[in-house]
């Protein structure tokens, strides 16, 4: 069969396509970059997390001396600054709890207990 307006079905056709892909990308695209967004906040945790750890592990060591835990604390602190956008407002360490605040707000602390069975 030989039809005389083909062009135009296909340019129909085209345009419905394309009105299809437009409508199914518009519910797709929020759902995607609401997900990426909460991968990247679920990152910022956990390295937040990490330089908790690292700098609950020197507190308290009892093998390094006190200079050496400070410049230990510090350095680890500004690289954690250098590398990302919350900077560290507090942190401190006593016998039964460590605290850190980020500049972001969000605040991180642990209850230390005796493990030794």
């Amino acid at each position: 069969m030989n039809y005389k307006h083909k062009a135009g079905f296909s340019t129909i056709e085209t345009v419905i396509g394309f009105f299809l892909f437009s409508s199914m990308m518009l519910l797709y695209l929020p759902a995607y970059y609401n997900e990426l967004r909460r991968i990247d906040d679920a990152s910022q945790t956990s390295q937040a997390w990490r330089l908790f750890s690292e700098l609950v592990d020197v507190e308290l060591d009892e093998q390094i001396e006190d200079e050496a835990k400070a410049l230990v604390s510090e350095q680890l602190i500004l690289n954690w600054e250098a590398l990302n956008e919350d900077n560290v407002s507090e942190f401190a360490c006593d016998l039964n709890y460590c605290y850190i605040s980020l500049e972001g707000g969000s605040e991180l602390y642990v209850e230390i207990q005796d493990l030794n069975f």
